[in-house]
């Protein structure tokens, strides 16, 4: 049997909080479709402290910060906490298992996934989300680890989107255990509607998971203190994939305006232009006028996105090394006077770092790549 200690669930879910070019009632639309996502009793006070101005983080409930559920029936503990993160809503929904010391099989996290969607009220995210499993394993080992990663990735996965294989981009060191990555992207925006999307999942599938499997009760709970730091690490991944995602949607549209500006252009020059009537040139004039404007509009939209994935991505970089830092001096305090500190498995999550060059590489250079041809229209 695949077995885990204290197995936990937490998903990192982030929602717009205010777009650009959104009107007051759309803003208010999108606090209303968070708001929805927690628990009725502390729905009318969510708000009291959202922030006039995009601050970096505010947490939305205070004394207590977190809302706490308990399901003594099913064995089950959680908490939600939902904050603020500049023009972003974010939201960490945790749950695990109510013992810290009995081992579980790995199936457990499809019901802890169950309990999370049900306490969502059927609600989805704007932006994008993350699922982090953790635990500490009764026999550790990287041959182990890597077999209960898999069994746990299963056990959330919906059976057409469950491919270790194909989703699995590597793992690293976190805190003496061992830290996977899984990820699946792919836009599907074929037959929509010519309008701006306001669900990702509108636009693109983006499955996102991470693994967290540690050899001691000690540092699992040591990893907790890094909550704060992936509600925001997370949240700028979200809004990377959501502008590119936006950048592919507008890209589209913009090149079937730019058909129709070729043609006012042909019209206009062409031999065919000395024909036409004041009313049929007047035509003309108003739709190729409208057509340039939201063209023009467009591309601006365009840039945006293309100076969101820029900002995003540095600061994710930023965070990254970070977490990287502060895990490494957690490590060497907890084992300095038990080990020596030459053998500890240093932090690295080189695998997060690996989606900064994906990025740098491929989605921010075609970004940049279609406005510079899309420029001209």
């Amino acid at each position: 049997m695949s077995e885990i200690i204290y197995p936990t669930l937490r998903l990192f879910l982030y929602d717009l909080r205010n777009g650009l070019g959104q009107s007051h009632e759309e803003i208010d639309n999108n606090q209303e479709y968070f708001r929805q996502k927690l628990p009725k009793n502390i729905q009318n006070n969510l708000f009291q402290f959202d922030a006039e101005y995009d601050d970096e983080y505010v947490e939305l409930l205070k004394e207590p910060r977190l809302e706490r559920f308990k399901d003594d029936s099913k064995g089950y503990k959680g908490y939600f906490n939902p904050v603020q993160l500049h023009d972003t809503y974010g939201l960490l929904l945790d749950c695990s298992v109510d013992n810290e010391y009995s081992s579980y099989s790995t199936s457990c996290f499809t019901s802890l996934k169950a309990e999370i969607e049900k306490r969502l009220h059927g609600k989805t995210f704007t932006l994008g989300q993350t699922w982090m499993i953790l635990g500490y394993l009764p026999s550790y080992s990287t041959e182990n680890s890597i077999d209960i990663a898999k069994k746990c990735y299963e056990a959330i996965m919906p059976p057409n989107y469950n491919n270790w294989e194909e989703d699995y981009q590597g793992q690293s060191k976190f805190l003496g255990g061992l830290f996977f990555e899984l990820w699946r992207y792919s836009p599907q925006f074929k037959n929509q509607p010519a309008t701006n999307f306001y669900k990702i999942q509108d636009i693109q599938v983006n499955h996102h998971v991470v693994i967290a499997l540690f050899p001691n009760r000690e540092m699992l709970r040591k990893a907790a203190e890094f909550n704060y730091d992936w509600l925001r690490l997370f949240s700028y991944r979200s809004k990377i994939m959501w502008a590119y995602a936006q950048n592919l949607l507008l890209k589209q549209f913009l090149k079937k305006e730019f058909k129709s500006i070729q043609n006012y252009v042909i019209n206009l020059k062409g031999n065919n232009s000395y024909h036409l009537s004041n009313k049929n040139l007047g035509r003309l004039l108003d739709n190729s006028r409208i057509t340039l404007s939201e063209y023009a509009i467009n591309f601006h939209y365009l840039e945006a996105q293309i100076r969101t994935i820029e900002t995003n991505l540095y600061s994710y970089q930023q965070l990254l090394s970070i977490i990287v830092e502060e895990a490494n001096q957690l490590t060497t305090i907890s084992h300095s006077q038990n080990e020596d500190i030459s053998r500890l498995e240093i932090t690295d999550l080189s695998v997060l770092g690996n989606f900064c060059r994906n990025i740098s590489e491929k989605y921010l250079l075609q970004t940049q790549k279609d406005r510079d041809n899309l420029r001209s229209g």
